[in-house]
């Protein structure tokens, strides 16, 4: 049964709803499906960002300001998009008020989906992680006097940016083969982390595992050097040998960078505070007008899925992809662990059935599906939901 509305926990505040044209639709909509709603683009000049791979203070500023009001109800996940007007453009994806390692696990599942859907075949996950403020110091020290003992092995133009930032080294190796030499014997950030850093990590990897993305550590991943990220984290298109340059000195090494991402901890003034943000920049084409028209409400899901602990969680991705495959409207908050919270909010949802996948089910390789008008329900094996749902629903 659902709880009543009168005890039912308050799952999300009222949000505007946009009807969405432009270049990004398509991409907007796959977004949509695992969770996430569009909001009005940031301001330009705190939103772009000429770096590919990191993002600025300031829109880590910006984006932090805005996610206050996001999170008042709890973690959300958000979208908007920047440079439409421009050959290639970005989608931003957003988790807001998560410290869990779901929300690194969602905007990557769905950048991967959105890339996919645009065509891309072959991509690889690219992750590091530098841990808490404690563990990036010890790990900043003993960094910088390995980059001070080589510096004279980095080419004389990029040595007064190296001096002014030694992580700046960490980006000039992922792109020279020679330096890459040199640097395979630097620091590694995993060395200093803490015992819940380390798990964070491994749970993130095991969401990449259980999407069958091949993924690499990449501990040359550091940042910028500005206001500190917990962890780092892109998707390539790996770059084939046999399709190097062969051009006299061209030592490049570097992936095509199709998203870039990170996690970072926005303190509002009091040390205590943390707001938690995963952000995510996917590189897609664009070159259009584009519009955001408020609505009045959002489209009444015929499916809702209900998770039961992480391993559902995980094999959870595994059944929206069959969802999306039907293109039936589903809705679902993997990015919250509540089961009242989720059946509430099924309940303000009123969908026709409830999908729900608990520690038996994802063991198992199974869903239940209730339907909410009579109450009865199947328990269906996961290679056989995408045909029982085109029977059963209508």
């Amino acid at each position: 049964m659902f709880p009543s509305k009168d005890d039912a926990p308050q799952m999300q505040q009222e949000v505007t709803m946009f009807d969405y044209t432009g270049p990004f639709k398509d991409s907007i909509d796959v977004a949509h499906h695992y969770g996430f709603h569009l909001v009005r683009p940031l301001d330009v000049s705190s939103n772009n960002h000429e770096d590919e791979e990191f993002f600025p203070d300031t829109y880590k500023k910006t984006c932090a300001e805005r996610g206050k009001e996001l999170t008042k109800c709890g973690p959300d996940l958000v979208c908007h998009t920047q440079n439409p007007r421009r050959k290639f453009g970005s989608l931003m994806l957003e988790a807001h008020g998560c410290t869990s390692s779901i929300a690194e696990g969602i905007v990557l599942k769905t950048a991967l989906s959105i890339l996919k859907n645009a065509g891309e075949k072959q991509l690889e996950v690219e992750i590091n992680c530098l841990g808490d403020g404690d563990a990036q110091t010890r790990f900043r020290k003993h960094y910088n006097e390995f980059v001070k003992k080589h510096l004279s092995k980095i080419p004389d133009e990029y040595q007064a940016d190296v001096r002014d930032n030694p992580y700046f080294a960490s980006k000039l190796s992922m792109r020279d083969e020679n330096l890459k030499a040199v640097f395979a014997d630097a620091p590694g950030p995993l060395n200093y982390l803490s015992d819940s850093d380390r798990h964070h990590l491994m749970e993130v990897i095991e969401y990449l595992e259980s999407m069958g993305v091949p993924y690499r550590l990449n501990p040359h991943l550091l940042g910028k050097g500005g206001t500190p990220s917990h962890s780092f984290f892109r998707i390539v298109r790996p770059l084939k040998q046999s399709k190097k340059s062969k051009k006299d000195g061209d030592h490049d090494i570097s992936p095509t960078i199709l998203a870039s991402g990170e996690r970072f901890d926005h303190r509002d003034g009091r040390a205590s505070r943390k707001q938690p943000i995963v952000s995510l920049s996917i590189k897609l084409m664009a070159g259009k007008h584009e519009s955001y028209k408020e609505k009045k409400q959002s489209e009444t899901p015929r499916l809702y899925f209900v998770h039961i602990g992480p391993e559902a969680k995980r094999a959870g991705f595994k059944v929206l992809d069959i969802l999306r495959e039907t293109k039936l409207p589903v809705k679902q908050y993997l990015i919250r662990n509540s089961l009242s919270e989720q059946m509430a909010s099924a309940e303000s949802a009123q969908p026709s059935h409830i999908l729900i996948m608990g520690l038996k089910e994802a063991q198992e390789n199974s869903v239940i599906i209730r339907d909410t008008l009579t109450r009865a329900q199947h328990t269906i094996p996961i290679p056989q939901l995408k045909s029982f749902l085109r029977t059963t629903i209508r």
